[in-house]
């Protein structure tokens, strides 16, 4: 049997900067899914597009930190060090986030760029996972979407193929609503001519 490709991978090289190394306070490892009025930047996952809202309290403990650290590496690897920014991780994808400011001027901006349909962001991550190829495919195709998929609940679908191609942390993300539909899919669904109908249908009905 031949081995799925993984697709969307991409190969970079880094260098290892010895002696740097920090704990993190409890009260800042979980990051906020909605933004808060405390909420100074969103990171954006690369792959898959989640979001994670920081404070400005995160912000100042990632430069105590690279100073501390700064002081305690070899000096060979010190201007290294010093060039090093200390940027979140996603940890279902495994991926360093993008760290974007937030102001009034350019939140929307950020949001229309961090944009990616369901059905790519699940597709990816089958990739990543290896999956088999009938199971991208269905993605792509949003068998498993909410909206688009022919399926009353394509999300049970997807965590029982992912059970059985053995892929459990894509099960375990399907479960926990990485895969769902973000509001922006769901609100242009509801201008769509199926949304329209859909609603129309409802309500006749509803009053039937």
């Amino acid at each position: 049997m031949s081995k799925q490709k993984r697709r969307f991978r991409r190969r970079i090289q880094g260098k290892v900067v010895e002696g740097i190394a920090m704990e993190m306070p409890d009260e800042l490892k979980t990051f906020i899914h909605e933004r808060q009025p405390d909420s100074v930047a969103v990171c954006i996952c690369p792959i898959c597009g989640a979001k994670r809202y920081i404070n400005q309290a995160f912000l100042d403990f990632g430069k105590e930190a690279k100073q501390v650290a700064v002081e305690g590496v070899p000096p060979e690897y010190k201007e290294a060090a010093e060039k090093l920014e200390m940027l979140p991780r996603h940890k279902p994808c495994n991926a360093i986030m993008h760290v974007h400011p937030l102001s009034p001027e350019n939140e929307n901006e950020v949001s229309e760029q961090s944009r990616k349909p369901t059905t790519e962001r699940l597709a990816e991550a089958l990739s990543l996972a290896n999956a088999p190829k009938e199971m991208i495919d269905r993605a792509l195709g949003g068998f498993y979407d909410d909206f688009k998929s022919p399926l009353a609940a394509p999300t049970v679908q997807l965590v029982q193929d992912a059970r059985k191609a053995g892929l459990m942390d894509i099960a375990k993300r399907a479960m926990n609503g990485d895969f769902d539909a973000e509001k922006w899919e769901s609100d242009e669904w509801a201008k769509s001519p199926e949304g329209q109908a859909t609603f129309r249908e409802f309500l006749q009905g509803k009053h039937s």
